[in-house]
């Protein structure tokens, strides 16, 4: 298997304003679904034989692991993220004061969008909250040092 669950990288129990039974859930069905679902469009784009295959084919596999991939890693950031209410550091600190002026613009910006479509962050150049309504519409690339940029961030 080419994708694997990471383990749940918060303590269930410790997050303020959700239950633990509804971050289990999400964490098992969501990401966990995402994940299994990347898997099991990898083994399909592993056997198409591409000089044959129609193109609505190879483009709709290759949409939905796009889909997939992004819904892996954007649920992992999330739970990545969960935690005691604190400051980015580091890289991320930098990226959002770059890019929104301040830590509490950015803030304010994000948890404007809570109540709308579903929140993500679409990384390129610089980071931009963006609210979707249509997953295919949401796009996540690398973040540079990634590891270095993690931080846990709580808007509420």
């Amino acid at each position: 298997m080419p994708y694997e669950i990471k383990p749940l990288a918060c303590d269930p129990t410790a997050i303020k304003g959700m239950s633990e039974r509804l971050i289990v859930s999400h964490y098992q069905n969501n990401y966990g679904g995402a994940v299994q679902r990347l898997n099991a469009i990898t083994k399909e784009l592993a056997e198409l034989d591409f000089s044959s295959a129609p193109i609505f084919v190879i483009n709709g596999l290759k949409r939905e692991e796009l889909i997939a991939m992004n819904s892996m890693i954007l649920h992992e950031i999330f739970f990545a993220s969960l935690g005691e209410r604190g400051e980015p550091e580091g890289a991320l600190r930098d990226a959002l004061i770059r890019d929104f002026g301040s830590i509490s613009a950015w803030a304010a910006e994000f948890s404007a969008m809570k109540s709308r479509t579903a929140s993500k962050i679409s990384v390129s150049k610089s980071i931009r909250a963006a609210a979707t309504m249509r997953r295919s519409a949401a796009s996540l690339w690398p973040i540079p040092n990634s590891n270095s940029a993690r931080s846990t961030i709580s808007c509420s």
